[in-house]
């Protein structure tokens, strides 16, 4: 087998690359996707754009970091509210048992 076949990455993927990302990730893939740079007056690109995307792309970075922040406070808030009523709930089927 030649070093082309066995380097072969396999068959092609039939879902977008996007599908599973959150909406902020979406946002990212799309810009990055879109992202092209001015050519310099010698070649290359100038130093002051590359800046600015940069920090366009901070920004987008910090926006998923928040949002993904405020869905793990959600999910771990929801699990607190879910252990609570669980153990809330066991109580009470205990003190019923007992009662018996």
């Amino acid at each position: 087998m030649s070093r082309r076949q066995a380097a072969s990455p396999g068959p092609a993927r039939s879902t977008p690359p996007e599908e599973g990302l959150s909406r902020e990730q979406q946002k990212i893939a799309r810009w990055l996707k879109k992202l092209k740079f001015h050519k310099g007056i010698f070649g290359g690109v100038r130093e002051t754009e590359v800046w600015k995307r940069m920090n366009e792309l901070n920004s987008l970075y910090e926006e998923a970091l928040a949002a993904e922040r405020a869905r793990c406070d959600a999910l771990i808030q929801e699990a607190r509210e879910s252990a609570a009523a669980g153990k809330t709930g066991e109580a009470v089927s205990r003190k019923g048992a007992d009662d018996e």
